[in-house]
This record gives structure tokens, C-alpha cells and sequence, in this order.
């Protein structure tokens, strides 16, 4: 079975407001269907998590966070700092997250300490987990790739970080969503001979 996109999400940092950002805001705007809402607090960060449907928010002091497997979290990301122009965003990253076992990971690539894999570490203790990463800048993307091997198999990480000074850059990073989507894909497959289950 070829790897699961288990989450995908963006975050755009900034100072948001989560006594603005509600579910009934985000429903008179039209940014989300009236839906049945599922809300969490978060008191130690002095914010709000929330649900609709598939798409989690969360909204503190320092962040907005819209994760989901199946919509465009870019596209609400994007809305929302729209209708908040003066929010001063610095910086917004679509997050790519994929996992799946040893046996099907194959006979792909695996990050590895040292120049032996089997065994190169049983002297320092039981090896937990190993990682594997790297920073790619391509223009004004910065894209960090992580793969992390341990007990129960493999998991991918991808993250499409873009320095903004306003709304504007925010709406336009957020909006990268669907083609990194499909660079992280693309990544997968030139770095690992890995394929994403559709």
C-alpha cells in the first residue's frame, strides 16, 4: 500500500484573535457552512479549537491553524486573513504529513546515522526513532522535508514556509496550498520512488 496523507494544514503566524474568529463568525462571513461545530478550549494558550465537519481550526494569540485531509486549508486561511487585512501575518507554511509501514516503504531510502545501518548504533542503546532532513530554498519558499523512521513505520513531513509583511503576501502564500500539495507529492516520488494513495 503506498503512503496516506495523514494531515494537511495550513498556518499562518501572527497575532489572531480567537474572540473574533468563531464558528459563527467564520458562518456569517461565509467562510464555513452552517454545520454542526465540535469545540475544544485550549486555556493554557488562551485560545479556541473548533471543528467543522472534517476541518480543524485553532486560533490563539500567535497562530491560526486550519488542518483537514480533504479541503483547501490555504483557501480558508486565505478568507480569513482577508476579511482581517490589518492582522500583520509574518509568516504563513502548508504542512504535508504522510505515514505508512516499513513493508511498504519497500525498498526505498531510509535515513540512517553513520555509514552502516544495521547495527551502527546497538552499543549507545535501543534506537528509537531516526531522521532524516533537509532545508530546499526555491525562490521565495523556504521547504523542509523530514522523514522519520521508527517502530511502527514511516512518516513524511513537508513543510512550505513563507516570510510575509502583510495581508495581502499572507493571502497570496496560503493560496500555494494545492501546488505544494502536489510539489510535496512530486518530492516524494523524485527523493523516495514513493507513490500517495488517492
Amino acid at each position: 500500500m503506498p503512503l496516506s496523507l495523514e494531515t494537511a494544514q495550513t498556518l499562518a503566524l501572527g497575532p489572531f484573535n480567537p474572540h473574533i474568529i468563531t464558528p459563527e463568525w467564520l458562518v456569517k462571513n461565509k467562510v464555513c457552512e452552517d454545520a454542526e461545530v465540535e469545540i475544544r478550549f485550549i486555556p493554557l494558550s488562551q485560545g479556541l479549537a473548533f471543528s467543522f465537519k472534517d476541518v480543524q481550526w485553532q486560533i490563539d494569540s500567535r497562530m491560526l491553524m486550519v488542518a483537514s485531509r480533504k479541503a483547501n486549508c490555504g483557501e480558508l486561511v486565505a478568507k480569513v486573513v482577508g476579511l482581517l487585512p490589518h492582522t500583520p501575518v509574518r509568516a504563513v507554511g502548508n504542512n504535508f504529513h504522510y505515514a505508512c509501514s516499513k513493508e511498504d516503504w519497500g525498498k526505498s531510502p531510509l535515513p540512517m546515522l553513520g555509514g552502516n545501518r544495521s547495527g551502527a548504533l546497538d552499543e549507545l542503546g535501543r534506537v528509537e526513532q531516526t531522521r532524516w532532513a533537509c532545508v530546499i530554498r526555491r525562490d521565495d519558499v523556504r521547504i523542509e522535508v523530514t522523514v522519520a523512521e521508527d517502530e511502527p513505520g514511516m512518516a513524511i513531513l513537508f513543510n512550505f514556509h513563507r516570510e510575509t509583511k502583510n495581508a495581502e503576501e499572507a493571502c497570496k502564500a496560503a493560496g500555494h496550498f494545492e501546488s505544494d500539495h502536489r510539489r510535496s507529492q512530486e518530492l516524494l516520488h523524485r527523493l523516495f520512488g514513493q507513490e500517495v494513495a488517492k
